[in-house]
């Protein structure tokens, strides 16, 4: 029996984990307000959506339950009893906790709000004002002193002097600057990449001037880390002239900068961040109390439906063994013999299920020793069926009255392209065939015999020349044939192309020899006597030795065609794009004034084939195509296409149609046409689709011949069809 996967069969203590984890996570995120504000709602929004799942599971199985009680399934009340009792156990428990629970954190939380925290935190932000406040009159009043001191300083001395009153003071930066904003004079204590200055504004300088200095803090409290200072503009009156009798181009002003200690902005940065989280808190206290109060109650929740969940399935898992105990004697009664569900654990429960598995092994080895032996006889009837299967030859198991009992896949290749069912009637299949063997069987007078038979093409795809031979056999019903027969056409047309290539080899070496000589005479006797002669006797001669001449150089020509049957090189195959060729093809072709309209695949998948071959090839297809039009007298209207057939979602073929517009081909012609000498040309040899033929055999493609028809069954032209098998 299938096991059930290990996290298929503890849910509940996977579920029981994760609503641990998620809990554990909502209370640390409880524990910081910017944590709060960022992670809280998800987490409550996926401990809801655990909830729900873990209730729709509780439902689940309580349903299930329930239907097995009321359909007293045996076990089902033993499971109630003992999920209920463990339930209740774990429930009354977290209710306590619950009760508990929810009253300590409604007084946590009043604890929380209490008057002497607030005063407290209110006096320590008022304190850190009044420290700030001090800290920034300090230095401005520092400010104006060094702003009197340098005002009296000479010119040619002012950085020196700046230089000499920066060090040893606790100054960041300090800087001289015109009102126009351009810095005359700097000095710094520290580094100056320390500092970051920021030009004052149009308004500072205005200020400076009318109060004669002011100081200002500056720096992010809310900002972690950021470095609070205490900047003082001063302006800075003339050897000559008074602050107030100064135009406002002519007042220069002094700018200090001045961090605070770290430990005063550490400690201004912690009241103020105090201050702020406990108005926060002093505002959502009725919020806060109630997410805490919904906080517990999904924890209960989610506790309880754990509980319950835990319980169903604590009590299912203990009354499994009994359940599979009864199901396996059932099973036994109704002569199953299969072992039953065996459980981890040594409990007395899964010793008696062991107990059991290995009585019915015993039971079920005493009965498989009597289906062994009939397996092997449906084992060797099987391996027959198969050989059957495999063969390429054709096989039939038919009555006196050709009634078929049997039949293989290679019966059904050769006669038809349907399966043959058996009881069918061989008459049905193939008419030529079935007469040739009911006049064998009616003198065989149980004898063994042989035939051959030449089928028609309107019974099978093309005319096929089988071998039949014939036994006598015993059948259920009475007395048979066993018939095996074998297709021969390919066989006989190959021996036909190896005989045509041999005449072709002997009448290209006979012929050839003469010929030279008889046009070398020829053309001498045009030579020698053409002056010799005059008028009607010259023309004569002209006549007959032009003859001559042209005669010769067409029989060179089918010499030559004889010649390149007969020896047709080995095809040097590598991949090829085939619309690449037949493109080149289709514009020889238009540059000559004939058009062929391609309509190409747009994925053209590659073959493995010789280019010159092929080219030769399509060549003669369409020099056929042409000449069959210009025939007719009509203009050729070619038709080139393309289509990758599929197998098993990858291209497996490539098949290229050529279609034209001619008389078609003859019946008489189309049933034989790739034999060598067969044209309906008055000048042709007849080897040029036997070349087509060769040429597709030896890249492993298939020839079709057919004539195109219209509605009313009219020839409309020729169609051949070659399938090429792709990469």
């Amino acid at each position: 029996m299938k096991k059930t996967p290990n996290w298929l069969r503890y849910p509940i203590p996977l579920i029981g984990g994760i609503v641990v984890l998620l809990l554990i996570g909502a209370a640390s995120v409880g524990s910081s307000s910017r944590l709060f504000e960022r992670y809280f709602e998800p987490l409550l929004y996926v401990n809801a959506a655990v909830a729900a799942s873990l209730l729709i599971y509780v439902l689940v199985m309580v349903a299930k339950l329930v239907k097995h009680y009321r359909a007293k399934q045996f076990g089902s009340r033993m499971t109630a009893r003992l999920a209920f009792v463990t339930a209740v156990t774990a429930i009354i428990p977290c209710a306590l906790i619950f009760v508990v629970s929810n009253q300590f954190i409604g007084r946590t939380i009043d604890s929380w709000f209490d008057v002497r925290v607030e005063h407290a935190l209110n006096t320590g932000v008022t304190l850190s004002s009044e420290i700030l406040e001090r800290e920034q009159r300090r230095f401005l009043a520092s400010a104006r002193l060094m702003g009197e001191t340098l005002a009296a300083t000479p010119e040619n001395t002012l950085q020196e002097t700046l230089d000499r009153l920066c060090q040893g003071s606790d100054l960041g930066m300090a800087l001289i600057i015109s009102s126009g904003g351009f810095t005359l004079f700097s000095a710094s204590s520290g580094s100056p990449k320390d500092e970051q200055f920021t030009a004052p504004t149009p308004h500072d300088y205005r200020t400076a001037r009318s109060q004669k200095g002011f100081a200002t803090l500056e720096g992010d409290l809310d900002e972690p880390g950021a470095v609070l200072r205490i900047r003082a503009i001063v302006p800075i009156a003339s050897h000559s002239n008074v602050l107030s009798e100064q135009s406002e181009a002519e007042v220069r002003f002094l700018v200090l900068s001045q961090p605070l200690p770290a430990g005063l902005a550490r400690t201004v940065s912690d009241l103020v961040d105090g201050y702020r989280d406990y108005q926060g808190l002093l505002i959502g206290r009725s919020a806060l109390r109630t997410i805490y109060q919904v906080t517990l109650s999904l924890t209960l929740l989610l506790a309880v439906l754990v509980a319950i969940a835990a319980a169903l399935s604590f009590a299912r898992q203990n009354t499994a063994p009994i359940r599979q105990l009864e199901l396996g004697t059932r099973k036994v009664a109704e002569g199953q013999l299969h072992p039953i569900q065996e459980f981890s654990g040594g409990s007395e429960l899964n010793a008696l299920t062991q107990s059991f598995n290995s009585m019915v092994e015993q039971v079920a080895e005493a009965r498989e020793n009597v289906e062994n032996q009939r397996a092997a006889a449906e084992r060797s009837r099987a391996h027959l069926q198969r050989i059957l299967e495999n063969l390429s030859s054709g096989v039939l198991v038919v009555t006196d009255n050709l009634v078929i009992t049997l039949a293989n896949a290679g019966a059904a290749d050769i006669l038809s392209p349907r399966v043959l069912e058996p009881r069918a009637s061989l008459w049905s299949i193939s008419q030529v065939f079935s007469e040739a063997l009911f006049e064998q069987i009616r003198v065989a007078e149980n004898r063994d015999f042989h035939l051959e038979v030449v089928t028609e093409p309107s019974e099978t795809d093309e005319t096929k020349t089988l071998f039949v031979r014939a036994s006598r056999i015993s059948l259920d019903g009475g007395l048979g044939w066993v018939v095996v027969f074998d297709d021969m056409s390919t066989m006989i047309d190959a021996q036909k192309a190896l005989a045509w290539g041999e005449v072709a080899r002997r009448l290209a070496h006979e012929i050839k020899n003469p010929l030279t000589p008889i046009r070398l005479a020829a053309e001498r006797l045009q030579l020698k006597l053409a002056d010799a002669l005059e008028g009607r006797n010259r023309d004569l001669l002209l006549r007959a030795t032009n003859t001559i001449v042209t005669q010769v150089d067409a029989l060179k020509q089918m010499v030559n065609d004889f010649r390149e049957y007969a020896k047709l090189p080995a095809a040097r195959l590598s991949p090829l794009d085939l619309s690449a060729l037949l493109t080149e093809i289709a514009e020889l072709y238009a540059s000559a004034g004939t058009h062929i309209r391609l309509e190409l695949s747009g994925a053209s998948p590659q073959i493995e084939a010789d280019r010159n071959q092929l080219r030769q090839m399509f060549h003669n297809l369409i020099g056929n195509a042409v000449d069959a039009t210009a025939g007719e007298g009509r203009t050729p209207e070619i038709t080139i296409r393309t289509h990758a057939l599929e197998a098993g979602g990858s291209a497996s073929a490539l098949r290229v149609e050529i279609e034209d517009n001619g008389s078609g081909f003859p019946e008489s012609i189309l049933a034989k046409a790739f034999e060598p000498y067969i044209t309906t040309k008055p000048t042709g040899t007849g080897l040029g689709l036997p070349m087509v033929k060769k040429i597709a055999e030896e890249h492993r493609a298939k020839v079709l011949l057919e004539n195109r028809t219209g509605a009313d069954g009219t020839v409309q032209g020729a169609r051949v069809t070659i399938v090429f098998p792709c990469l």
